[in-house]
């Protein structure tokens, strides 16, 4: 399908998404409020929020988050055996989570 072609495109080409969000940001953008106080608070949209089982960032926030049911439809889902590069790291099965997600539509 288009969208899988894309997704491929996208996470397994040389310049995967990683690229495409230094190209969009800024090197020195910095996060001005927790990424918890963003999800729970002022994004409005369905949202699944991915880390890698093995990742350096902190999920504390986004398992409060489900635990605490502080919003609707927003999913936290970890990635076995992957640090905080999904796309490079475990590409097919983050492809095959996306395309899961595009099926529910």
């Amino acid at each position: 399908t288009l969208i899988h072609q894309f997704l491929k495109t996208v996470f397994q080409g040389e310049e995967g998404a990683e690229t495409c969000l230094y190209h969009m940001f800024e090197p020195t953008t910095r996060a001005y409020q927790p990424l918890e106080k963003r999800l729970a608070e002022e994004v409005k949209v369905d949202t699944h929020v991915m880390f890698g089982d093995k990742d350096w960032m902190d999920s504390e926030g986004c398992k409060r988050i489900v635990k605490e049911k502080l919003r609707a439809n927003f999913k936290l889902s970890f990635i076995k055996d992957c640090g905080h590069q999904l796309t490079l790291e475990q590409p097919n099965i983050l492809v095959q989570i996306l395309l899961n997600e595009n099926k529910k539509e």
